[in-house]
C-alpha cells in the first residue's frame, strides 16, 4: 500500500459479496466502522433520512455517530437471510455487518460487496480532493 501510494487497499471474499478495506497505511478497517462511512455519505452526502440496519456484533459508536447526521440505528440477528430480510422491512436506508457485508435499499435490499467497494471509494476520492485521508475520517 504504502510503496505503491495508493489511498484504500479493498479486499473481497471468494465471491466478492463481501468487503472489507485498509486504509492508506495498509492498516485494516473494521466493517462497522465503513457502515458508519457508508452511513455518511448516505445521509449527508445523499440526504437520505431513515433507518440503518446493522448486525448485533456492530459496535455501539456506529449509531452514536450517525444519529447527529439523521440515521437511527437498527440492530439485527447476524447473516445475509436476515439482514437483507429486516432492511425491506423496515425500509432502512442501508446496512451493514462485522463479515463485510453491505446491504442497499437501492440494489434490491441486498447485499453487494462491488458496490459498496464504489461507493467506498467515491467517498476516499473526496477526501483526497479535501487533503485528508481514510485513516484520518476513521480516526
Amino acid at each position: 500500500m504504502r510503496n505503491a501510494g495508493a489511498e484504500v487497499g479493498v479486499i473481497y471474499d471468494g465471491d466478492a459479496d463481501r468487503v472489507m478495506f485498509v486504509d492508506e497505511n495498509a492498516r485494516f478497517v473494521s466493517p462497522d466502522l465503513m457502515i458508519a462511512v457508508l452511513g455518511q455519505y448516505f445521509l449527508v452526502e445523499r440526504g437520505e433520512k431513515g433507518l440503518v440496519l446493522q448486525d448485533i456484533r456492530s459496535s455501539k459508536a456506529v449509531g452514536e455517530y450517525l444519529a447527529p447526521l439523521g440515521g437511527e440505528m437498527r440492530t439485527w440477528k447476524v447473516g445475509r437471510a436476515f439482514a437483507a430480510e429486516k432492511l425491506r422491512e423496515i425500509d432502512g436506508v442501508f446496512g451493514g455487518e462485522l463479515a463485510g457485508h453491505y446491504y442497499f435499499r437501492d440494489f434490491f435490499y441486498s447485499d453487494s460487496g462491488m458496490l459498496a467497494s464504489i461507493l467506498i471509494l467515491n467517498v476516499v476520492s473526496k477526501l483526497k480532493k479535501e487533503g485528508r485521508t481514510l485513516s484520518q475520517l476513521i480516526s
